[in-house]
């Protein structure tokens, strides 16, 4: 989850973490620095994600949960669905165009 958080908050800032240092440091201790443009509950829950004690963080389940990232994953699953149709039709050409030879 922490992971999660981490990736999270380099597109928050728009840019890549520093693999150490006082930055990385402050990250793992709770102390990200969050853009000021970064809407509230977006904040929340990266901060959640990012919390330095691991029993404080929300599972991944329940990460899923947040709205905020809700409408992140239901776009990834009608991208997915979209996908998935496609190459149904594509088999379903090939095999018709198969049986035509």
């Amino acid at each position: 989850v922490f992971s999660l958080g981490t990736t999270a908050f380099e597109l928050v800032r728009r840019r890549p973490l520093a693999p150490n240092g006082p930055e990385w440091h402050a990250l793992r201790d709770g102390g990200a620095a969050f853009p000021s443009d970064t809407p509230p509950d977006l904040r929340e829950v990266v901060a959640g994600l990012l919390h330095p004690n691991p029993a404080w963080r929300p599972t991944a389940a329940q990460a899923l949960q947040h709205p905020e990232l809700q409408s992140e994953v239901q776009r990834m699953a009608q991208e997915l669905a979209a996908e998935k149709q496609h190459v149904q039709q594509y088999r379903e050409d090939v095999a018709r165009l198969s049986k035509h030879r």
